[in-house]
């Protein structure tokens, strides 16, 4: 996720400086009100990570943070018709 918007597809991710991996997918989410989206990385070591930085659209640098799947209701209560926990991002 990224709370300051959304990255720009195939945007380096950065680790210090190092390219670690690469957007491959990001888009605004409404629920959520942030920049959600999927990085391929280089290597697995990389997962477990924080401090990341991608390019944004419009072309400043924002913060990355690597969450759990899915993005939200990780209960998953809106199949069973139940209202999905308000705005959990893990």
């Amino acid at each position: 996720t990224c709370e300051a918007g959304c990255p720009r597809y195939d945007a380096p991710v950065k680790l210090n400086g190092e390219t670690v991996g690469r957007v491959t997918a990001c888009e605004v989410s409404p629920y959520l009100q942030r920049g959600v989206g999927f990085v391929l990385f280089d290597s697995p070591e990389h997962l477990q990570g924080s401090g990341f930085t991608a390019q944004q659209r419009a072309g400043s640098e924002c913060s990355i943070e690597l969450v759990a799947l899915p993005f939200y209701d990780a209960e998953k209560n809106i199949p069973r018709g139940l209202p999905p926990v308000t705005g959990a991002v893990e």
